[in-house]
């Protein structure tokens, strides 16, 4: 399944960075890159448009100069993913009321038009137009009071339906958006303590379940808000709440502390204890089930395991992170039999595989490349947990309507081998218990498992909890691939791996291929359909190209397009060893034989006439050494042999200049850069040769080449980029970026620059120091600060190590 996503972090000094697809680097799109006078505006949430992580709303605290003066109101809009931002209008800006306003604490994205943000003295804040204006809703007053009650946290679950906590451990809701609001319950139950509070909440979509994160507690209400429950108190105090769905819900707090529930609020429990003297936890956000991020000081976690563990992912540059989110979607493929064969009788299948590298390509699909379900003869429903069961253990659990999505979890699962058991943690599925632990998966660890249900086998549970009905295909069928945000109905295709360029080639319109292989190198393969290639099957080739790799010719291969021979074959063997005998040892020499040939046959490498032509002087020499002086020459002599592949080619040139002179070869340069993994690529370069190359992690290699680059057998957690330069180009050398040594002279109060170093990585570094560093060239820029780059000349001056 393909992943798009992008994270944000904000924090201080209006700072905003930007992670895509969970992987990378950070990339710094903050506020003060659009609006550099934001006069320490520090930005206490962050937000996204569901449908689109590139609108993106951050909100903060602004001071009081800069409010009087109306040059930072706290609230910013981006549409291009923080590329650039710009300040809402709406009354917010111009009303009297805002002099006494001067925190917008959190924002809440209802959807594309509909937007709320809550600040001081009681202001809701609404955008009906997608955030281009805000306006003030009614003000909440204090309770008995004229006063405006600073607002600290908000949820919105419809553009009408809302709650809101306040810092005098109040909350209040609206089911018109703002138009009016009603006090729930008056005050929470706050036993005698100083003021609670409330710094998160969250309402259920079905408006009954409320839960209010306290600084000194945490509160629920399962009656829409007419009484409430304290449910934990803190040892030090709350500060943020997070959630994924209306069970899964996550509490941080002072030292380090992090809660968990799984049922909706009702009960919580440690995932980290609090660690004396440690950052408090201001930010975290879960994209998934046991998957997000979290905030400690300026550094950045993520996190697998519902943050029992992190990840270092990100470290800000001296700024502390208030707020984090993650727009999170899985992308699924669309497989169209329309077009290809209309007669099918599944005519769109959605399948999870990561097929985007094939968009528009066509796949065959047969009935043994779609999961089938575990069956059974159910035996009645007992009630889960088994009292009797003792101990927690590791189990996998397999999803009974997807054999590829495996878990692994700890529980008292013992007596439950070999049956199915759904629990309401893990949503609405059939999961296979087995002791036996599978490579793979994900690691989920302890989970709740109240209200779950034991089941005999897959069929049982499956009644209760249908999974996806998977296609039944009489035969195998081809399919057009094109993506699709449809995942609902979506399953993993065991095989992916017969792909063709067109319709006519899948249904099968013939069209024979053969496999070259390396004799050598089995990795060193390519396929072609070049029908030249017929007559030499089972044979050994060489390539005019390439005279020095024997290929062993097959019949068969996944072709993939046209793929005609990258040059002329040269010659043909029976066996490899014949191809490429073992070497003569070398004869002593008094004195080197220098060859400066400078010459070139019609329709033959300079390598290959220089080897036919040394070869018969060699026997010719021999010869006349035997007859005329009786030597005896140890090595093999054959000059008939040598004669005559000398006479032929004598005769390419004297009777056919113009014999096999290859088409001009357009070769581009490419960049392979690899970023997980060390991997091995092959490619066919300028002279027609297939060719590998290993990149390892954390590099990048330039090459040369008339074809695609193709990976060989990359792991399956591999991540690498292949960029075309559209460069043309006749070797590798071509290809390499130029390098430079580049002075960096900043001012008295330093500099924040920016460049892409000879292996290809991105560097942000800062200086107060006059340095030289070694980079790419024109890639150095200044970030922040004043100062002047000047190009010295190469890399090889011992001051220029980097």
């Amino acid at each position: 399944m393909a992943i798009q996503s992008k994270t944000y972090a904000v924090g201080t000094k209006a700072s905003v960075r930007r992670l895509d697809n969970l992987t990378g680097s950070w990339i710094d799109v903050s506020v003060s890159n659009t609006f550099p006078e934001t006069c320490n505006v520090t930005l206490l949430d962050v937000e996204t448009v569901p449908t689109n992580a590139n609108i993106v709303f951050v909100v903060g605290v602004v001071t009081r100069s800069c409010i009087d003066a109306n040059i930072e109101l706290g609230i910013y809009v981006s549409y291009d993913a923080g590329v650039t931002w710009t300040k809402p209008s709406g009354n917010y800006t111009s009303l009297s009321l805002i002099a006494s306003v001067n925190i917008w604490q959190e924002v809440t994205v209802v959807d594309i038009n509909n937007i709320f943000i809550c600040g001081s003295d009681g202001i809701v804040l609404k955008s009906i137009d997608g955030g281009a204006t805000f306006n003030v809703t009614t003000q909440i007053l204090t309770p008995n009071s004229l006063k405006g009650e600073d607002l600290t946290s908000i949820h919105f679950i419809t553009p009408t339906i809302g709650v809101v906590g306040s810092i005098n451990d109040n909350v209040y809701k609206t089911i018109n958006g703002g138009l009016t609001w009603t006090h729930l319950n008056g005050a929470l139950p706050i036993s005698g303590t100083p003021s609670n509070s409330i710094t998160g909440i969250h309402i259920s979509s079905d408006q009954q379940t409320i839960v209010a994160l306290g600084i000194f507690y945490i509160y629920v209400s399962v009656d829409a808000g007419l009484t409430f429950t304290q449910k934990w108190v803190w040892v030090k105090s709350g500060i943020h709440l997070t959630w994924t769905d209306d069970l899964n819900l996550w509490a941080t707090g002072a030292e380090d502390n992090r809660l968990r529930s799984m049922d909706g609020g009702l009960t919580w429990s440690i995932v980290t204890n609090l660690n004396p003297g440690s950052p408090a936890i201001f930010a975290e956000h879960f994209y998934l089930v046991n998957q997000g991020f979290f905030a400690s000081s300026v550094n950045v976690y993520q996190t697998f395991d519902g943050s029992f563990t992190g990840v270092l992912s990100d470290i800000s540059p001296s700024n502390i992170t208030y707020a984090i989110w993650t727009n999170y979607k899985e992308i699924c493929f669309a497989l169209e039999a329309t077009d290809c064969d209309p007669d099918s009788p599944v005519q769109t299948l959605y399948v999870t595989n990561d097929l985007s590298d094939y968009i528009g390509q066509v796949i065959k699909i047969c009935p043994e490349d779609i999961p089938a379900l575990p069956g059974g003869t159910g035996t009645g429903l007992p009630i889960f947990p088994d009292p009797l069961d003792q101990g927690n253990q590791e189990f996998t659990l397999t999803n009974c309507c997807d054999p590829l999505d495996v878990i692994t979890i700890q529980n008292n699962f013992g007596s439950y081998q070999q049956q199915v058991v759904s629990i309401p943690a893990l949503g609405n599925k059939c999961w296979y218990v087995e002791k036996e632990l599978q490579e793979g998966g994900s690691y989920i660890g302890f989970i709740n498992v109240s209200g779950g249900t034991l089941y005999s086998d897959c069929t049982n549970c499956n009644t209760d909890f249908p999974c996806v009905n998977f296609p039944v295909l009489d035969q195998c069928r081809c399919f057009v691939i094109s993506q699709s945000l449809e995942c609902e109905e979506a399953f993993t295709l065991l095989n992916i791996s017969t792909l063709f360029p067109d319709c006519e080639e899948c249904l099968g319109i013939a069209v024979d291929c053969y496999t070259l292989t390396d004799c050598s190198n089995p990795n060193n393969f390519f396929v072609t359909n070049d029908p030249i290639i017929l007559n030499y099957v089972d044979q050994i080739v060489t390539l005019q190209g390439c005279p020095d790799i024997c290929y062993i010719v097959t019949l068969g291969g996944v072709c993939s397009g046209v793929n005609l021979l990258p040059s002329p074959i040269l010659e043909s063997f029976a066996t490899c060893v014949e191809c490429n005998p073992a070497p003569l040892p070398t004869p002593v020499q008094l004195r080197s034989r220098m060859v400066k040939p400078g010459y070139d046959t019609p329709g033959c490498s300079t390598q290959y006439t220089e080897k036919i032509s040394c070869n018969f002087a060699e026997q010719v020499f021999d010869e006349m050494a035997i007859n005329r002086y009786g030597v005896t020459i140890c090595c093999d002599h054959d000059i008939a042999k040598w004669e005559i592949k000398k006479d032929l080619l004598d005769l390419k040139s004297i009777l056919d200049p113009n014999f096999i002179i290859p088409g001009p070869v357009i070769c581009t340069c490419y960049s392979i850069q690899a970023i997980v993994n060390t991997v091995t690529f092959r490619y066919i370069n300028c002279e027609g040769c297939a060719t590998t190359i290993t990149v390892a992690e954390n590099t990048t290699e330039y090459v040369c080449s008339q074809s695609v680059i193709e990976p060989i057998c990359a792991p399956s957690n591999s991540q690498f980029l292949i960029v075309n330069s559209e460069t043309s180009c006749t070797t590798n050398d071509d290809c390499a970026p130029n390098c430079f040594c580049y002075a960096i002279e900043p001012a008295k109060e330093g500099v924040f620059f920016s460049y892409y170093n000879c292996n290809n990585s991105y560097i942000e570094q800062t200086t107060f120091v006059s340095i030289n560093i070694c980079a790419i060239e024109n890639t150095v820029t200044i970030i922040e600060g004043i100062g002047t780059i000047t190009n010295v000349g190469d890399c090889s001056a011992p001051e220029c190590t980097n």
